[in-house]
């Protein structure tokens, strides 16, 4: 039996945010179409949306986790579209306090 490969240093697992975080995706003047959050990185999201965005679509997505004040507001771009899924790659990735706040630790 051959041995099992070594997984891709390159390939990582997306962490799934904390339960009751609220999210928003809106096009510079469409309505919110974020549906889901999916998961998210310290570059980006997937969401599930009400609607539908093409790849190259500049949003805003904004992350609200539970006991934050404030939002997290990102500008992105949408890097790939699969049906009413997207995901979005940030402008600026999140710090890692946002990060951490917005993901439950493993």
């Amino acid at each position: 039996m051959d041995p099992k490969p070594e997984p891709s240093p390159l390939v990582h697992r997306r962490p799934s945010p904390r339960a009751g975080t609220w999210v928003s995706c809106r096009t510079p003047r469409g309505p919110d179409l974020a549906f889901d959050l999916v998961n998210v990185s310290e570059g980006g999201v997937c969401l599930a949306l009400s609607g539908t965005l093409a790849v190259g679509q500049e949003v805003e997505v904004e992350l609200l986790a539970p006991g934050w004040r404030r939002p997290v507001r990102r500008p992105g771009r949408v890097a790939w579209a699969a049906g009413r899924n997207v995901g979005v790659s940030f402008l600026a990735a999140l710090t890692p306090s946002e990060f951490r706040g917005l993901c439950p630790e493993e």
